[in-house]
C-alpha cells in the first residue's frame, strides 16, 4: 500500500514493456486498460508489482505477508520516488551531455552514493576515538553487528560467515554436512565451524564460519549465496575477520538486549524531555517499552554524536525489533541511527 513503492513499481513496468514490446506484444494487451494505441500511452490495468520487484531486484528484494523488505547498508536513508526520480533525470542529462551511455551513469550514481556511504562512515570512526580512563587497560572498540558487517563486506577475507542457514533443534554435524554440500561447488572449505547462540531471535541462533582457500572463492560464495532462500529462510553472508576466526573469536558483535541510539540531539538542543520521548517512540513503534533509558553525553564527539541514548530491553527479541523499527527513523529533523551495545557498557555508565 506503499505509495513510493507502487510508483516504483509502475515505472519499472514502464521500462520493461517497453523493452519486452517488440517479442511480447501480444502478451502485454492482457495487462492493459485500453485495447487501443501504443504501449507507452497505455493505461495499465495491472502491474505485477511483486514479480517486478523480485525480478528486478534479485537478491536484493524479499517478499512476505507482512510485505516488502530489502537489504540496504548502514547509514542507508529510504529516499521518496520524486526525490528518486529528480536526482536520476539530473544525471541523465550530464551524462547525455557528454554522450554517455545510460547504462554507465546508472552504475556511476550507484558508486557515486556508495562512495559518499563509506566516507561518511569513515569520518564517523575517527570521530568516535576509545575513551581513556586514568589508571585503566585501554579496552578494544565495541562494534555493532549491523557496523561489522558494513566495514567486513567492503573488505572480503577468506572466511565467510552465514546466518539464517539453520535452526538450532539441527545437529552441528549436519549443519556442517549441509553447509559444505551447498558451498563445494564455489572451492574448497578449509574449515567450517559451527556456533550456536542461546537467547537470541532464531535467524541468529545458528553461526557458521566457513573458511576458504583464497579470498577470490570466499567472494564468489558471497555473491552468490547472500539472500538465497534456504526452507523458507533468506540467507545471510557476510566475511569475517581472519585473526578472530583464526583466534576463535566467534563470539562478537552478537545482538544484546542493550540498544544505542545516536543522531537524536546535539550537546546544545539536549533537555530533560529527551528520556519520555525516547520511550514514547520505542512503544509506539515497537510495541515493547524499554525496561531503562539512560543517556550519556560524549563533549568529544562532535554534532549529533554527542548524545547517546542507551535502551535495555526485557528480552533480545524486543531489542532486535527496536533495532529495525528504530534505525533510520525521523525524529524531529533528524534521523536515528541505532545499533546494538552490551550490557557492561550499560552498566558502566549507570555505575557513573
Amino acid at each position: 500500500m506503499d505509495h513510493d513503492v507502487q510508483k516504483l513499481c509502475l515505472a519499472m513496468w514502464r521500462d520493461l514493456t517497453s523493452w519486452a514490446e517488440e517479442d511480447c506484444r501480444q502478451h502485454l494487451m492482457l495487462f492493459q486498460a485500453d485495447q487501443q494505441g501504443d504501449l507507452e500511452e497505455t493505461s495499465w490495468a495491472f502491474v505485477p508489482a511483486t514479480d517486478v520487484l523480485l525480478v528486478v531486484g534479485e537478491g536484493l528484494v524479499g517478499c512476505a505477508t507482512e510485505g516488502y523488505v530489502v537489504q540496504a547498508d548502514e547509514g542507508h536513508v529510504r529516499t521518496s520516488f520524486v526525490d528518486a526520480l529528480k536526482n536520476w533525470r539530473a544525471n541523465l542529462r550530464k551524462s547525455r551531455s557528454g554522450g554517455e551511455d545510460t547504462s554507465d551513469s546508472a552504475l556511476k550514481l550507484w558508486q557515486a552514493k556508495r562512495a559518499q556511504i563509506e566516507k561518511e562512515m569513515k569520518e564517523s570512526e575517527k570521530e568516535e576515538p576509545d575513551e581513556v580512563i586514568p589508571g585503566k587497560v585501554k579496552k578494544p572498540k565495541i562494534e555493532t553487528e549491523e557496523h561489522e558487517a558494513t566495514k567486513l563486506n567492503r573488505s572480503p577475507t577468506k572466511v565467510l560467515l552465514l546466518t539464517n542457514f539453520a535452526t538450532a533443534s539441527e545437529g552441528e554435524e549436519e549443519i556442517q554436512e549441509n553447509a559444505e554440500k551447498l558451498v563445494e561447488s564455489f572451492g574448497k572449505v578449509q574449515q567450517c565451524k559451527i556456533l550456536k547462540v542461546p537467547d537470541v531471535p532464531d535467524e541468529d541462533a545458528v553461526r557458521v564460519f566457513l573458511l576458504f582457500e583464497s579470498v577470490q572463492v570466499s567472494s564468489k560464495a558471497y555473491a552468490a549465496l547472500r539472500g538465497q532462500v534456504l526452507d523458507g529462510r533468506a540467507l545471510r553472508a557476510r566475511f569475517y575477520d581472519e585473526h578472530r576466526f583464526n583466534e576463535g573469536d566467534l563470539q562478537k558483535s552478537v545482538p544484546s538486549r542493550v540498544v544505542l541510539l545516536s543522531g537524536l540531539a546535539s550537546l546544545e538542543e539536549l533537555d530533560g524531555g529527551l528520556k519520555d520521548e525516547v520511550s514514547s517512540l520505542v512503544e509506539k513503534i515497537s510495541q515493547n517499552r524499554p525496561l531503562k533509558c539512560s543517556i550519556q553525553t560524549r563533549k568529544d564527539l562532535s554534532g549529533d554524536e554527542a548524545v547517546r541514548v542507551f535502551l535495555e530491553f526485557e528480552t533480545v527479541n524486543d531489542s532486535v525489533e527496536a533495532v529495525s523499527q528504530l534505525h533510520g527513523q525521523e525524529f524531529g529533523l533528524r534521523r536515528i541511527r541505532a545499533r546494538y551495545s552490551t550490557e557492561a557498557k550499560l552498566l558502566e555508565l549507570q555505575a557513573k
